[in-house]
């Protein structure tokens, strides 16, 4: 049987990062033969090595406001040869968006904290959750 592979993409900070466990357990318990990705901050990785669920941690380095284009390339390139099925971007944000985006993943979930989603969000997922409701479609 061909494994589900998932991107799950967190682009906030250490508390967040540290919230995202129990959904990924869950993900990990919820889809049968899941691989399970994790893109993070570089500084965040750490937290999240050693989790058994998770097949592979993305390190993705960041400095606020720099886009360093010879370095995040070659990492955009390595996460389109994934081929993942399905990647959910827990943040919301533009740079989370782009990179589920960028991933190359066929279903692209992200949430909006309320309202409209942003013109980044409607290009970027293929499917948005509010996070008031994120059960309602």
């Amino acid at each position: 049987m061909k494994s589900h592979k998932v991107l799950a993409i967190q682009f906030k900070y250490l508390g967040d990062a540290v919230i995202l466990t129990p959904a990924l357990k869950a993900i990990a318990m919820q889809i049968p033969n899941v691989e399970l990705h994790v893109l993070v901050a570089s500084e965040i990785a750490p937290l999240l090595e050693n989790i058994p669920w998770i097949t592979k941690v993305w390190a993705m380095p960041r400095q606020r406001g720099k886009l360093k284009l010879m370095v995040t390339l070659p990492f955009i390139l390595a996460l389109r040869r994934e081929e993942f099925d399905q990647s959910i971007d827990f943040g919301g944000n533009d740079r989370g968006a782009l990179l589920s985006y960028l991933s190359g993943a066929q279903k692209r979930l992200g949430p909006i904290e309320h309202g409209d989603p942003k013109w980044m969000q409607r290009i970027c997922y293929t499917e948005i959750k509010s996070r008031e409701n994120p059960v309602a479609s």
